[in-house]
């Protein structure tokens, strides 16, 4: 997934 709301989606949002 590549949305910022997610756990894995933290990764590459940077945390939020």
């Amino acid at each position: 997934a590549q949305l910022c709301g997610r756990v894995e989606s933290y990764m590459h949002c940077g945390l939020g």
